[in-house]
């Protein structure tokens, strides 16, 4: 599966980022980052797996809480 991020997804990703980072500490922040290329990256190595999410499949974060949204191609 090819991973594409949508340019208000990058940029939504960023600001939390940003308030993670400034509400508690820059790891956290990076810890963020981290761990949505890391589902990412899951998702694009194992396209049939997820959970459903409206009409398509995604992804929980086991480390914090947010979905990574995956779409078929």
């Amino acid at each position: 599966m090819k991973i594409v991020v949508h340019p208000a997804a990058t940029a939504e990703l960023n600001k939390a980022a940003a308030f993670y980072s400034a509400q508690a500490n820059k790891q956290l922040g990076l810890a963020l980052i981290a761990e949505v290329e890391k589902s990412a990256l899951f998702l694009s190595e194992n396209p049939e797996l997820g959970v459903p999410w409206v009409s398509d499949k995604g992804l929980f974060s086991q480390r914090l809480p947010f979905l990574v949204p995956a779409c078929p191609a």
